[in-house]
């Protein structure tokens, strides 16, 4: 009796920490929007999800963000719908504004512990909820890309969701419905990557014929999930088939090229995939470093139908992250190899990861509470990391700075960066217009305001504020500088408040 109790106190002991991440997670998603500013893909979210509220399409008021050239609104041809179409819904609901953009990208992050907690509890009970949500809740990864109010959190609900039903599938064929309204959710998350999309799929479903045989294509409910993601998939790539015309029914013209340059640059893109598959690595790693024992133990159950499916999920978000993150870096400069952005693409991966270590997990073993206690560790120390360094973004502080001084009807020059990198940071977006440098007409007269990116002084023009921030790692240091037209400044009496991050 008194080894039961001991062994019930050291299961409710690791609980009690687990909480403890999970409160720790909390209190940094509620920290992130006063350190971190929002990156370049959430302001053209944003963009996005303003025209939505406006005119409910998904409708960017300075043209699509991959249209250079001074323009009307356009719809958009990039970036997937599904997070846009949420910030839509909190902007129609609570008005639009920089605050509701960070406040709406922080609910979701808390929403996603939620949805961690209530799935894994749901499969696998209480114990491994808890450790499956403290490592989602502490992972620097998400704490980061909240704070720069990326889409990953919204993608990792609807995979979590996927992947429950479809484990729930395994002994009750009906939730492969809910697998499949999921997995087409999701697809609207992480569209732009179009037909590579289709790789998961078609993973899936070699899984189920290896597992169960020809026999399982012939359920019902199985056909009917098949038709269900076919529909939102192809609802969508009818909107833009109709809005661009053949062959156009991806989100992004980008995605469709990229076979064909990975074909024609074979070299560049195998040395962009070396570059790549430590950095994706280096996301998921560190869980079956610290927890062998718990991950040679999910190893063994590979044959396994239930564990054989969390393996392949892993497997299948990480290779695509590494041959989508690989494609973008062969086409672009090597200095990009050290974005750390490009881990967002693999982050959702962990919860099924943490699954298969955490479902048998011992709980009651004082080694494997070191264990987790050991992980959890390294993970706030990479969280103590972030909030030390966190994600700015010095063309929107310079946009924050300078949107007291901008009136109806002016325009501001990007120089380095594209036109969309501050659309949240300004007060009334609809008011101004952003051109992009190299792509102005001739007859214009020289904008008021520019948001240059690199070092340069310019004719007729005076400085108003400039930025320096240096990185600790190897990669290159940012700057920003704000110019005035030296006219506009002397009639408006233009002097502006220092630039910062955060809130």
């Amino acid at each position: 009796m008194r080894a039961i109790l001991v062994s019930v106190e050291a299961r409710l002991k690791l609980e009690r920490l687990a909480l403890t991440g999970i409160g720790v997670g909390v209190l940094l998603r509620l920290a992130s929007p006063f350190i971190m500013d929002l990156g370049y893909d959430a302001n053209a979210y944003v963009a996005t999800g303003y025209g939505w509220m406006r005119t409910h399409h998904l409708l960017l008021p300075y043209g699509d963000v991959l249209t250079f050239w001074p323009s009307g609104p356009g719809y958009s041809h990039h970036f997937p719908p599904g997070y846009p179409f949420y910030l839509g819904l909190v902007f129609a609901t609570l008005g639009y504004g920089l605050a509701q953009a960070k406040l709406a990208a922080v609910a979701i992050s808390l929403l996603a512990l939620v949805v961690t907690w209530w799935a894994t509890r749901d499969l696998y009970g209480r114990e491994a909820a808890a450790l499956t949500t403290a490592v989602v809740a502490v992972t620097p990864w998400l704490f980061w890309l909240t704070g720069m109010g990326f889409s990953e959190n919204l993608a990792l609900i609807l995979f979590t969701l996927t992947m429950w039903a479809i484990v729930r599938s395994l002994e009750n064929e009906r939730f492969i419905l809910l697998a499949g309204l999921f997995a087409g959710l999701a697809y609207l998350t992480r569209s732009s990557m179009g037909a590579f999309f289709l790789i998961a799929g078609g993973g899936g479903a070699l899984w189920r014929l290896y597992h169960r045989g020809w026999r399982a294509f012939r359920s019902p409910w199985y056909g009917a999930a098949v038709v269900l993601f076919g529909a939102i998939l192809g609802a969508w790539a009818w909107r833009n088939l109709a809005l661009f015309g053949w062959p156009n029914w991806e989100t992004s013209t980008g995605s469709r090229g990229i076979p064909e340059w990975i074909w024609d640059h074979k070299l560049q893109f195998a040395l962009s995939t070396f570059a790549r598959v430590p950095m994706m690595l280096a996301v998921l790693l560190p869980l079956p470093l610290f927890l062998r024992p718990e991950a040679r133990a999910a190893v063994r159950r590979l044959r396994e139908e239930h564990a054989s499916a969390l393996w392949l999920s892993v497997f299948l978000v990480w290779f695509l992250a590494v041959l989508f993150s690989a494609a973008y870096l062969s086409m672009g400069a090597w200095e990009d190899a050290l974005r750390l952005d490009n881990f967002r693409y693999v982050v959702i991966a962990i919860v099924p990861l943490t699954w298969l270590l955490a479902r048998d997990s011992d709980c009651g073993d004082p080694r494997t509470r070191r264990r987790w206690l050991a992980l959890g560790i390294v993970l706030l120390v990479g969280c103590a990391t972030v909030a030390i360094y966190p994600a700015h973004d010095l063309s929107s502080e310079a946009a924050r700075a300078l949107d007291p001084a901008l009136q109806k009807g002016d325009v501001i020059l990007v120089d380095g960066t594209g036109k969309y990198a501050f659309f949240a940071y300004l007060t009334h977006p609809e008011d101004v217009s952003v051109h992009l440098a190299g792509y102005v007409p001739q007859d214009e007269p020289a904008p008021p305001f520019v948001i240059q990116r690199w070092q340069g002084a310019r004719d007729g023009y005076v400085l108003l504020g400039e930025k320096l921030e240096r990185h600790p790692w190897f990669a290159p240091d940012d700057y920003v500088v704000i110019y005035g037209r030296a006219d506009v400044v002397a009639a408006r009496g233009i002097v502006l408040e220092p630039m910062r991050a955060g809130w």
